[in-house]
């Protein structure tokens, strides 16, 4: 397979950003689910499993998607399924907004992120073995700016409606 080098174009930015817009669906609603869950007068039981949901989904997941993924060779179809349960994590939120709704969400979300292998080595393979270096520590960038977007974006919205 030849390689790709990729310095600047459409196939990079592009990918940077979905890299981006992906892990701030998985960590917008990071700061508030917590307190959210507790105010809805779920026992704290039952939030710490469902926030654990998250962790446990995409420890058992991880290592067989991305076996899954290396068999089939096919990291395009893992990365819009990883796309797909990020999305429907977050209509869960939204549409069924209970402790049965977040942990269902939750479990979306940590089945999403045990994709992210497929999206690191996409993304690698636009660049050649001597930007490998360069490659991971741009989509680990990618990754930690789509998080901290999240974040970002529910503290604006907190700090405004107060």
């Amino acid at each position: 397979m030849e390689k790709w080098k990729i310095r600047t174009g459409t196939i990079h930015h592009s990918f940077y950003g979905l890299c981006c817009f992906f892990w701030f669906a998985q960590y917008v609603y990071v700061p508030y689910q917590t307190t959210y869950l507790l105010l809805a007068h779920i026992s704290s039981n039952l939030v710490g499993t469902i926030i654990g949901a998250y962790g446990i989904s995409q420890l058992v997941l991880r290592l067989p998607v991305g076996i899954l993924a290396d068999l089939s060779s096919n990291h395009k179809l893992f990365i819009i399924l990883g796309s797909f349960f990020a999305g429907a994590a977050s209509l869960f939120r939204i549409l069924l907004p209970d402790d049965i709704g977040f942990l269902i969400a939750n479990i979306l979300s940590g089945t999403a992120s045990a994709t992210w292998i497929s999206f690191m080595i996409l993304y690698m393979s636009f660049f050649t073995k001597g930007d490998q270096t360069r490659a991971t520590s741009k989509i680990i960038m990618a990754n930690n700016s789509g998080m901290l977007l999240g974040f970002a974006l529910v503290l604006s919205c907190m700090i405004l409606s107060a």
